[in-house]
Protein backbone atom coordinates (compact mmCIF):
# COMPACT_ATOMS: atom_id res chain seq x y z
CA UNK A 1 0.00 0.00 0.00
CA UNK A 2 1.33 3.41 -0.95
CA UNK A 3 0.99 6.32 1.46
CA UNK A 4 1.36 9.96 0.54
CA UNK A 5 2.36 12.31 3.35
CA UNK A 6 0.84 14.27 4.74
CA UNK A 7 -2.42 12.43 3.96
CA UNK A 8 -5.77 14.14 4.49
CA UNK A 9 -7.19 13.62 8.01
CA UNK A 10 -10.27 11.90 6.61
CA UNK A 11 -8.17 9.50 4.54
CA UNK A 12 -5.98 8.74 7.55
CA UNK A 13 -9.07 7.91 9.62
CA UNK A 14 -10.44 5.62 6.91
CA UNK A 15 -7.13 3.77 6.54
CA UNK A 16 -6.79 3.43 10.30
CA UNK A 17 -10.33 2.06 10.65
CA UNK A 18 -9.81 -0.47 7.86
CA UNK A 19 -6.44 -1.51 9.36
CA UNK A 20 -7.96 -2.05 12.81
CA UNK A 21 -10.93 -3.89 11.26
CA UNK A 22 -8.59 -6.19 9.32
CA UNK A 23 -6.48 -6.79 12.43
CA UNK A 24 -9.55 -7.77 14.46
CA UNK A 25 -10.66 -10.18 11.72
CA UNK A 26 -7.23 -11.85 11.67
CA UNK A 27 -7.11 -12.22 15.47
CA UNK A 28 -10.67 -13.57 15.74
CA UNK A 29 -10.77 -15.64 12.54
CA UNK A 30 -9.81 -18.98 14.10
CA UNK A 31 -12.25 -18.73 17.03
CA UNK A 32 -15.04 -17.46 14.79
CA UNK A 33 -14.42 -20.27 12.32
CA UNK A 34 -14.61 -22.85 15.10
CA UNK A 35 -17.84 -21.30 16.40
CA UNK A 36 -19.30 -21.23 12.87
CA UNK A 37 -18.46 -24.90 12.32
CA UNK A 38 -19.92 -25.76 15.72
CA UNK A 39 -23.22 -24.08 14.81
CA UNK A 40 -23.40 -26.13 11.62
Amino acid sequence: MIFYFPPPPGLTLVILRFWIFDFEIQTQFSSSKLSFETWI
